[in-house]
């Protein structure tokens, strides 16, 4: 009978270090030839297993532990977007690193589209379609046309000012992730342009975010410096400018 292996807190570091390790290489260097199977086999397994069900050595050491593919629930609340958001970007909170960095856009897409097809047994183009559907719903059905919470109205030309202030150095000018800071950050900032974060960043979870900020992040709790008001600006300001729709040309003329 084979020795169970019994991992401490201090291997997470080392099972981490090890995925970014062999990430080191640049997407082309690493991954000439690669296809989604050998990706994942290379980046994820190590984590979520070779079956998708989180069954790894290193299951024990993560608090929460890595993700179940195979379980129905994982189908229920994985959309494709938030999944290509979370392998770019990480999970605050848990062991999951941003690939962003080592993995190009299509790279991404491709093990994304493996593990949902191969355990999670959903059909990918049907899913892109749908995950499609559902962004344009949360405007047609007002979703994305919430207010801001305590009957605030954000001044957006005010939280202009604030965001270049304090917002860029992380978030970019452009709220793309990319501010200076953002190449020494993991996981990285929240791209504001991100297909999965336009669907889902109306101003109340905007408000929520900024004021609260993010554990295991280092988006600090904004509340402890800024009354609700101008929490509401700057929210008013990175939704207006990052997250709306963009107009259409009808309208822009």
């Amino acid at each position: 009978m084979n020795k169970a292996i019994d991992f401490h807190p201090r291997h997470l570091t080392f099972f981490v270090g090890l995925a970014l390790l062999n990430a080191s290489t640049s997407a082309s260097e690493a991954h000439e030839g690669l296809d989604a199977r050998e990706i994942y086999h290379e980046y994820c397994s190590v984590c979520h297993g070779d079956n998708g069900d989180g069954r790894s050595h290193a299951q024990n050491s993560f608090d929460p532990p890595p993700r179940n593919f195979t379980a129905p629930e994982a189908a229920a609340q994985l959309d494709r977007e938030r999944m290509l958001f979370s392998v770019t970007y990480g999970r605050p909170d848990t062991a999951m690193p941003g690939w962003g960095t080592r993995l190009s856009k299509d790279e991404i897409a491709s093990v994304v589209d493996f593990v949902r097809s191969t355990f999670m047994k959903i059909d990918a183009s049907r899913q892109s379609a749908d995950a499609e559907a559902k962004g344009v719903d949360r405007f047609a059905t007002g979703y994305m046309d919430q207010a801001m919470p305590y009957g605030l109205h954000g001044d957006k030309a005010s939280g202009q000012a604030y965001f270049r202030m304090n917002c860029v150095v992380c978030h970019g000018v452009n709220g793309d992730g990319k501010g200076p800071r953002a190449y020494f950050i993991l996981p990285k900032p929240r791209d504001y342009r991100h297909p999965a974060a336009r669907a889902k960043l109306n101003r109340p979870t905007l408000f929520e975010a900024i004021a609260k900020g993010s554990n295991g992040t280092e988006m600090p709790a904004w509340e402890k410096v800024l009354d609700k008001q101008e929490i509401a600006n700057i929210a008013e300001y990175v939704f207006d400018t990052f997250i709306k729709p963009e107009p259409t040309e009808a309208a822009k003329r």
